[in-house]
This record gives structure tokens, C-alpha cells and sequence, in this order.
């Protein structure tokens, strides 16, 4: 048991949350998906001050519970992200690039991590956790949240030779109390 808590304390672990964007899309459709099903049971007599929650409820486990990404960074530099019982490994040495569109910055989209032989789709609205025996902490509202743009510094930091675009670092990396802070090759964000 001690090992395991060693595991837990080398690595970072993160909850991924679809872009509010998105997040929203799919309420839209999972509501429209159980309407004809709400129609049915107030027809058949439930009261709809009880099916109206049952729908609520349903809504929101499948649009902030169930479509989540768990994000795993261990100290020896392997990502892992779980999503959808789909569970991708890659060392971070291998990644080369990490981007994030201009629709993805407005939460309608997924950031894209590529590595040789490979590459995924990874969403940006992220919360860090650090009891990861907790599973559930508030999701960020932010499209790019601060702990992805960490996630990502992280990253930067264990692999130079990443090209980030359209993600700024962290304050943390910013801070002036740094005496020489890493300074990756960001690319701005085009201007609209």
C-alpha cells in the first residue's frame, strides 16, 4: 500500500472536462434523446415535477461525469489519458506537438497532442487534483483552464523540443521571481 502512495505523490493527476462548447452541444442532444421519453411517462401519469428532474439528473452525470478524461503525468515522463474505457500511453519525449485552434480557445473545440506514430485529442478544461483518491473537484469553466496551460508547461519542461501553439504558459511560469524562467517556443494566438 505505502508503493502505491509513493506512485501517487511522483505523479500528477488531472480531471478533463469537455469544453464548455461542447459540454453544452451534448446536453442539447442528450436532452432532445430523452424527450420523447419525458413525453412518455408524463403521458403514461408521472408527474413531470419528477420526470423533469430524472432528465436534469441524466443530463448532467453523461455531460460533466461521464464524458470526463482522467490525465495521469508520472515523474518518470509518461502521460497517460483514460477517457471512454480508451486508454492511451506515450512517453513525453515523443510528443512534437501540442496545439489548441482559435474555436477550441472558445470552447468548441479539443486541443491535440502529437507525438510520432501517434496523437489525440485532449480537452483543455482541466482541474488538478491532489488527493487523486478523490475523483470529483469542481470542473474549470475556462475553455483553456490554467491547470491544462500547467499540464502543458509540464510537459514543455520535460521535452524542450515540444512546439506549443496557441496556449500562453502559466502565471507560474511568468512570475518575476523567477531569475530565468523557461521561455518554450509559444506561438501567439492568431489575432481575429
Amino acid at each position: 500500500m505505502a508503493q502505491s502512495d509513493d506512485a501517487h505523490r511522483t505523479s500528477l493527476h488531472y480531471r478533463s472536462h469537455l469544453p464548455m462548447g461542447i459540454r453544452l452541444i451534448t446536453a442539447l442532444l442528450v436532452v432532445s434523446a430523452l424527450s420523447p421519453l419525458y413525453w412518455w411517462g408524463v403521458q403514461a401519469g408521472i408527474p413531470s415535477y419528477v420526470a423533469l428532474p430524472v432528465v436534469t439528473v441524466v443530463t448532467v452525470l453523461i455531460s460533466n461525469i461521464l464524458l470526463t478524461q482522467k490525465v495521469v503525468l508520472t515523474g518518470d515522463g509518461g502521460l497517460t489519458i483514460t477517457s471512454l474505457g480508451r486508454r492511451t500511453v506515450v512517453d513525453v519525449r515523443r510528443i512534437y506537438e501540442i496545439r489548441v485552434s482559435a474555436a477550441a480557445r472558445g470552447g468548441f473545440g479539443f486541443a491535440r497532442v502529437r507525438w510520432d506514430g501517434g496523437g489525440l485529442r485532449m480537452w483543455q478544461a482541466m482541474t488538478y487534483l491532489p488527493d487523486p483518491r478523490r475523483r470529483h473537484r469542481n470542473p474549470a469553466s475556462g475553455s483553456v483552464s490554467e491547470d491544462f496551460r500547467d499540464l502543458v508547461h509540464r510537459l514543455y519542461l520535460i521535452n524542450p523540443a515540444i512546439t506549443v501553439r496557441g496556449i500562453r504558459p502559466p502565471a507560474w511560469a511568468l512570475s518575476p521571481a523567477l531569475h530565468n524562467p523557461p521561455t518554450p517556443p509559444y506561438a501567439a494566438p492568431p489575432t481575429t
